[in-house]
């Protein structure tokens, strides 16, 4: 019976302690050192978080859920991404091209989706015109890749083999620019928080410090 009770008490210190760590973590961490760029979290106390990201005329965001694992934040979205790129139509037409149209009622972005085509005989890459068209030599094709310029992390890969079609129309995912988090890990730092960025160079480590 005492050790039932040893271990209950135990048990509850830990989970008194782990909450009174999370409280203490709750609150707003903004991106340091890092110019011409405005980022960061803000963690609730409801274990929600926020991020936003803007650069420029570019405004990126995420949310899901945080919680404290082993003295880290780990932060998940509370949904899959998807395809950056879904088909909405494909088709053999008479032309001597290979065509991928974007097609979605947001003009701006068009003109900024790269793509790469792959087979045994012609690969290339190339950028859409500002009507969202890329228009590629004729030839069997295996694999399309995609990537729109302001969601770089987003690779978009589409099966083309045993396909004889040479126009492919897609559009955008909606959520195409938020940003998703999958066991996305920062470490409490005496300023704030520490730890990769999502969008930015992996490589290094960011401080995000804590808005008082």
């Amino acid at each position: 019976m005492y050790r039932l009770l040893l271990v209950f008490f135990i048990v509850l210190i830990s989970k008194v302690q782990m909450d009174a760590q999370s409280n203490s973590l709750v609150g707003e961490y903004s991106l340091v050192g890092v110019m011409e760029t405005a980022s960061g979290f803000r963690l609730n106390p409801d274990s929600t978080f926020d991020f936003y990201f803007s650069y420029g005329a570019l405004d990126r965001g995420g949310s899901g859920m945080w919680h404290v694992k082993d003295s880290t934040i780990v932060l998940n979205s509370k949904k899959d991404a998807g395809d950056p790129f879904i088909l909405k139509s494909s088709t053999q037409t008479k032309e001597n091209t290979f065509t991928v149209i974007i097609d979605d009622p947001n003009p701006f972005f068009k003109k900024y989706v790269h793509g790469f085509i792959s087979g045994k005989t012609h690969e290339e890459e190339q950028q859409a015109n500002k009507d969202g068209i890329l228009r590629f030599p004729a030839a069997a094709y295996d694999t399309l890749m995609m990537m729109m310029e302001f969601s770089q992390e987003k690779v978009f890969r589409f099966n083309l083999k045993g396909s004889t079609d040479n126009q492919f129309t897609f559009t955008f995912n909606p959520t195409l620019l938020e940003v998703f988090f999958h066991d996305f890990v920062l470490k409490a730092d005496p300023n704030g928080l520490r730890g990769s960025h999502p969008l930015l160079d992996p490589k290094k480590e960011y401080l995000f410090e804590k808005v008082q």
